[in-house]
């Protein structure tokens, strides 16, 4: 386990240097003139050289790059040429927000998806399989930005029961700053009123964000529970005369469970990528609006710590999920 921790972790640097040459290169080779674009309308073509000379925009693709890497490779991420703050300041504020919400998503794509899936598989071709199915065809195919829309216009607008967006009430101070997760920081201060107030902030968005993940696990654990009731363990232990609640509780659940852990890594890639809509439309302060905002108003800088950053959170809870599976099948562990 140890040396897969270890290989995985080495592997690591030239998938992150393969993602900041492609976001590089997309941006650089993107129609329009980033030194314009950062110098605004009404200016000069001296202004606007002055820039490019500034930014290091007249210097090779090549040279821009390895620049970069060497700002990079000391923890500088660069310049908001938006704000003029350092971008890795920035990043650190909303972070935290995004890893908030989309981590909720998938405790309810868990919650709800996983127990779906089982009770589908063990009502196999009834009506609660059919039912269940059919919630997990209309989760794929509804658009996150949409149901968005339609959560507020009915749990905020009409029915007033759960906030518009933000991430707090208005004029409420966040709690006292351990994580950057105002649920587990407002608990571990015992600051309940500030945990009921962000609560109730973050329902729709996480909603919103979950429907995907929800739809996906049912089909896995569906299938998963499906597949391992055939086995010829599960058929020994039910003439041995176990009782079904102890044969799927004790043997089949955890054997059941591998595609679904696979899908974890997966689906967070999904919600990091769908945030960028969600956040947006709740006024929700993390990467998402940021990324929003960064290609708006052309931060190139912005844009690559935002994919860095994304890409080393992505693929350290690949890892951790890669260990999940082992821990969870032993014959995984063998092969890590």
């Amino acid at each position: 386990m140890l040396r897969f921790l270890i290989r995985r972790v080495l592997l690591l640097c030239p998938v992150l240097f393969g993602l900041l040459v492609l976001t590089f290169a997309l941006i650089r080779v993107a129609p329009g003139d980033p030194a314009a674009a950062i110098a605004g309308q009404n200016t000069t073509p001296e202004q606007i050289e002055a820039i490019r000379k500034e930014y290091g925009f007249d210097k090779p693709l090549v040279t821009q790059f390895a620049i970069y890497l060497g700002h990079v490779a000391e923890g500088n991420l660069g310049t908001s040429v938006y704000s003029g703050l350092p971008v890795i300041d920035e990043i650190k504020d909303r972070l935290a927000a995004t890893l908030e919400l989309t981590f909720f998503g998938l405790f309810i794509g868990v919650v709800v998806g996983v127990p779906s899936g089982i009770l589908a598989a063990l009502y196999h071709n009834r009506l609660p399989d059919f039912l269940f199915r059919s919630v997990s065809i209309v989760g794929v195919a509804v658009a996150s930005f949409w149901l968005a829309i339609m959560l507020q216009l009915l749990f905020s607008m009409r029915l007033d029961w759960l906030p518009l967006g933000g991430r707090l009430a208005p004029g409420t101070d966040a709690p006292t700053t351990i994580t950057g997760l105002y649920l587990v920081d407002s608990l571990m201060t015992g600051r309940w009123d500030i945990f009921v107030d962000a609560l109730k902030h973050i329902v729709l968005p996480a909603f919103a964000l979950s429907l995907g993940s929800i739809a996906t696990l049912t089909r896995f654990a569906r299938a998963g529970m499906l597949e391992t009731l055939q086995k010829d363990y599960i058929t020994y232990e039910t003439a041995a005369g176990f009782s079904r609640h102890a044969i799927i509780l004790v043997y089949a659940l955890r054997n059941s469970l591998g595609g679904v852990v696979t899908q974890l890594g997966l689906l967070f890639g999904a919600l990091i990528g769908n945030a960028v809509v969600v956040e947006s439309i709740f006024s929700w302060p993390g990467l998402g609006s940021y990324s929003v905002d960064a290609v708006l108003n052309s931060d190139y800088n912005a844009i690559l710590a935002v994919s860095l950053v994304i890409g080393v959170i992505y693929a350290l809870i690949n890892i951790a999920v890669d260990l999940m599976h082992g821990l969870l099948d032993p014959q995984v562990a063998e092969r890590l």
